[in-house]
C-alpha cells in the first residue's frame, strides 16, 4: 500500500466526522434569523456541536503540516 493512499485515508477518517457536523449544523444556524421567532434552544444545541469539533480539525491540520 502506498504512503499517499494511507495518508489520504487517515485524513479522511479524521476529518469527515467533524466536518460533517459543521456542514449539518451551520446551515441550520444560518437560517434561524429568518424565522419570526427563532428557537433559541435549537441555537444552544447547534453552536456547541460546531465549537466542540473545531479543535479536532485544527489539531489534524496542525499535525499534517510537515
Amino acid at each position: 500500500m502506498n504512503t499517499q493512499g494511507v495518508l489520504s485515508r487517515s485524513l479522511a477518517h479524521a476529518l469527515n466526522p467533524p466536518l460533517g457536523i459543521i456542514l449539518r449544523n451551520a446551515p441550520a444556524a444560518r437560517d434561524l434569523p429568518d424565522h419570526d421567532s427563532p428557537d433559541l434552544t435549537e441555537v444552544q444545541a447547534i453552536f456547541p456541536d460546531i465549537v466542540n469539533v473545531t479543535p479536532v480539525t485544527l489539531y489534524v491540520e496542525s499535525e499534517i503540516k510537515l
